[in-house]
């Protein structure tokens, strides 16, 4: 049974509800252009397909759970890099992949199976 979200994670949680929307919307408007003939929005809408930068989905348990594995895979192979003296800004880089990873944690506990 998921528990109370704190305010930051329900803050995050909304954050990528939004952009998840934006997302499809962009999705439906660039199927609505191929639909219609536009000529480039066949590379348009497999280009949005392809997006990795998709956020998970903040309700749905496995969606957290796969990005949460996926920052800690990144943030290991940032480690790797930490010392690497022609990386100037590698520390706050593994930093933040460090709090995304401990948002999506969270979000996962907190999320429906």
């Amino acid at each position: 049974m998921p528990t109370a979200r704190t305010a930051e994670t329900e803050t995050a949680a909304a954050v990528m509800r939004f952009t998840r929307r934006q997302h499809a919307q962009r999705i439906r408007e660039a199927r609505r252009a191929a639909a219609v003939g536009h000529p480039k929005a066949g590379t348009r809408l497999e280009d949005l397909r392809s997006c990795l930068s998709i956020p998970p989905n903040p309700d749905r348990q496995a969606s957290c759970l796969l990005h949460a594995a996926r920052t800690a895979k990144a943030l290991g192979e940032l480690e790797a890099c930490r010392h690497d003296p022609d990386l100037d800004g590698i520390a706050v880089l593994i930093e933040r992949t460090c709090q995304r990873g401990q948002v999506l944690q969270s979000l996962a506990d907190t999320a429906a199976a």
